[in-house]
């Protein structure tokens, strides 16, 4: 028993330490970086629905095509509808997946 814990403890420590070396956090879980890289890419601190669209679409746009805020999203994107949809596809994948974990 004393063998099991001690391989346990040690089993942490390594996994802590490698989860630090690699990623640079200890506490990493699986998709801590996508969803950082997400929050960064929309400039935000928290996703809501379709805030990833709408940063792709921002990016994409030419200064004539750019609508004032608060504007209803369009089809922005070198008007390519079928994009839009995919991301939209996307958007409502994700927010299901995040209802069911809470």
């Amino acid at each position: 028993e004393v063998g099991e814990r001690l391989l346990g403890a040690l089993a942490k420590v390594l996994d802590e330490r490698f989860k630090e070396a690699v990623v640079g956090d200890a506490n990493y879980q699986m998709g801590d970086l996508t969803k950082k890289a997400i929050l960064n890419f929309i400039d935000k601190e928290e996703y809501q629905f379709g805030d990833l669209t709408r940063a792709i679409q921002q990016r994409t746009q030419t200064p004539s095509q750019t609508k004032p805020k608060g504007s209803a999203p369009t089809a922005g994107i070198a008007s390519n509808d079928g994009i839009l949809a995919e991301l939209d596809k996307w958007d409502q994948a994700l927010q299901q997946r995040t209802k069911k974990k809470h």
